[in-house]
This record gives structure tokens, C-alpha cells and sequence, in this order.
């Protein structure tokens, strides 16, 4: 697969046995596996002794990973005690507008007969208007940086124990060369292609991993999972996370991370071992530290 291959998605998109409302202006999700296997590892009882959770979704689109996460996690029943909160950000009004009309629907439609933590989760789920990218506000700025936005919130200065994201990681390059005209038909390239910066030395894909990585440390998360292009920019990034030493551990992993018939492999990478999960293409990179590491039994 190709660093430029993403896939369209036109109406809805049935995930874990949960359909979201998507249209042409909605960002691309191919991350659903490598969420739900986070779940699966979250949930063997590492965090059997936790109460409370947040999570922060960046580039959220229209909300598929936290739901989906909520989604999962609340299907565990070893998981019903924990007060999960779950914060979406993207820079769309119309991305957030339909993650909100999912988040509805899911109230509607799942709500009823749940476990009570299952159902207040779900109405305290908050999709807000952020530029992730954006370091610094001025007065002239329509929309504010992820910091402004996450300051509205109860919870000064705001902390997260599990940051996700699938930012746009598509070179220009590869969005030309190589990017399916299905996928530039149907999805605005706002969502697949980082902006230009003429200040920035990293590759045209990566833009946003540097800046993720800081809002990571920033909000104190212990559990941080990006998706990427493929196995060469999963290096990239994992260069970077190992080089910020901020992290007790980080992996690879490919589409199907819990394949337990894959071989076991290891990347090394600045000097580090890094180990790979899984079968498939390179698709998500995973960092923990302090409680993280006990919460997913590594």
C-alpha cells in the first residue's frame, strides 16, 4: 500500500457494529483497528483499580475514534466503573457538526438498556473547534489554538491520560503522484494533506507529529496512539518520540496488531529497539509511560 492510499467514505461507515454519519467534507478513518485493540489491551485489567479516564482525540474529524472507543471500552464489563471523558478537536465546523449529529445517534441508539456510567459518558462526549497546529493565539484569530480551546473545560490546566490521533499525514507529493482519485473526489485535501511550511525542516508528511507530540507532553497523557502513512514514516515518527525521552516505551504497529500469528519483529531505530505488532502495513505508532505502561500490561 502506498503512502498516498487512503480509502473514500461516502454516507456512513459501519465500525464495531456502530454506523457513523460521514459526507465528502469528512475527514478519512482507518484507525478503527488499532483503537479497538488499544481497548483490548486497557481492558485485561491493568486498570482495575482506576476510577477515572480522559481522553483527547486530535483531528477528530467526525468523531468515529471516540466513539468508537467509548464504544468498546463500555462492551467490556470489567470496564463499567470508570468514568470515561472524551474530548474531540478538529479545525472543521462541519467536521465537528456531523461528529455531533454521530453523538446523538449513538445516544439514541445505544443509550437505552446501558449501564449508567455508559450513558452519562456518552452526554458528557464534548467536540470542540481548535487549530492543532496553532501555537499561539492573537486577537485577529478566529480560531483558537488547541491550549484555548482545552482551557474552556473544567479542568485547569487540562490534563488527558490517553491522547489519539489521525492527522493528515499525506505528502503533496504522494498526494499527487500517488493518492487514488476516489480519495481526492470525495475527501478535502485539508484532511489528508498537512498545510506548507516554509519553517518547518521535517518531511511534507509529518508536519503534524512534532506538534502532537508537544500537546502530548503538554496535557501529561500516559497513552499517546498516532496513526501514519506506512512503516517508513512510523520510523520517522518513532525518531522522534525516542529522541524527546519523554517515553518509558514505544511500538509499531501494523493494520492488525493483535495478529498473533505474526512473526515478532523489532526496528531499530536512534539506537533503540523499537517492537512491531502485528500484520499488514505500518499504520499506528503507540507511546506510554507512568501508569500507562501498568494500564496496558506491557
Amino acid at each position: 500500500m502506498s503512502p498516498g492510499t487512503r480509502h473514500p467514505r461516502i454516507g456512513y461507515t459501519r465500525l464495531s457494529m456502530t454506523s457513523y454519519y460521514e459526507d465528502r467534507e469528512a475527514n478519512h478513518f482507518k484507525t478503527a483497528t488499532s483503537v479497538s485493540y488499544l481497548v483490548d489491551l486497557l481492558s485485561r485489567g491493568g486498570l482495575s483499580n482506576t476510577e477515572h479516564l480522559r481522553l483527547l482525540d486530535l483531528c477528530s474529524g467526525t468523531g468515529c475514534i471516540p466513539l468508537l472507543f467509548h464504544h468498546d471500552f463500555y462492551s467490556r464489563p470489567s470496564n463499567g466503573h470508570i468514568s470515561l471523558d472524551l474530548v474531540g478537536i478538529d479545525i472543521s465546523n462541519h467536521a465537528l457538526a456531523l461528529a455531533r449529529q454521530n453523538q446523538s445517534a449513538q445516544l439514541s441508539g445505544f443509550a437505552a438498556g446501558k449501564a449508567e456510567e455508559f450513558s452519562r459518558s456518552l452526554e458528557r462526549m464534548s467536540f470542540i473547534q481548535a487549530d492543532v497546529l496553532r501555537t499561539s493565539h492573537t486577537t485577529s484569530d478566529t480560531i483558537p489554538t488547541v491550549s484555548d480551546a482545552l482551557n474552556l473545560t473544567a479542568t485547569h490546566p487540562p490534563k488527558f491520560d490517553i491522547l489519539i490521533s489521525n492527522p493528515p499525514y499525506i505528502s503533496s507529493h504522494d498526494y499527487t503522484r500517488t493518492t487514488s482519485r476516489s480519495v481526492r473526489d470525495f475527501e478535502p485535501k485539508l484532511a489528508l494533506v498537512p498545510p506548507h511550511s516554509s519553517t518547518s525542516f521535517t518531511h511534507d508528511g509529518d508536519l503534524f507529529y512534532p506538534r502532537l507530540l508537544d500537546i502530548a507532553k503538554r496535557v501529561d497523557a500516559k497513552v499517546v496512539l498516532f496513526e501514519v502513512a506506512d512503516l517508513a514514516q512510523a520510523e520517522r515518527v518513532v525518531a522522534s518520540a525516542v529522541q524527546q525521552g519523554q517515553w518509558a516505551g514505544v511500538e509499531i504497529w501494523r493494520d492488525q496488531p493483535g495478529d498473533s500469528s505474526a512473526c515478532n519483529e523489532t526496528l531499530s531505530v536512534v539506537n533503540e529497539n523499537i517492537k512491531i505488532r502485528g500484520s499488514g502495513n505500518g499504520r499506528s505508532i503507540l507511546r506510554y509511560r507512568g501508569e500507562g505502561e501498568a494500564w496496558l500490561g506491557i
